[in-house]
């Protein structure tokens, strides 16, 4: 019932505000302003549709990604047990990563601020 009364209220408003562009300009003009708005809303759905493709498609990936992050702690935490040689290796891939990466980007803010 919500639905309808806005529904109703958007139908109510586009029918004011048509009245008033037909009372305040020309015949051109109005057909004009009809054909712009009709090609506008062609476009909208149009990109509607690719965003929807977008957010199934996005969708799907994190359905992946999930079963994937799932098979590798399974087969990383669970089924091979932690020791204290693996915490070792990853933080020394964590602590070479960081230090690669933070060298990336301060040579790059140095070389931004010397030119």
């Amino acid at each position: 019932e919500i639905a309808q009364q806005v529904r109703d209220a958007a139908v109510d408003a586009g029918q004011r505000v048509y009245a008033l562009l037909t009372s305040l300009t020309t015949p051109e003009n109005v057909k004009w302003a009809e054909e712009t708005m009709v090609l506008m809303l062609a476009r909208a759905t149009e990109w509607a549709e690719v965003a929807i493709e977008y957010f199934w498609l996005a969708l799907d990936l994190i359905v992946q990604y999930t079963e994937l992050a799932k098979q590798y702690i399974t087969t990383h935490f669970i089924e091979d047990p932690v020791t204290v040689d693996r915490v070792k290796g990853w933080c020394t891939v964590a602590y070479s990563w960081g230090l690669e990466t933070g060298t990336f980007y301060f040579e790059k803010v140095q070389n931004m601020t010397t030119k």
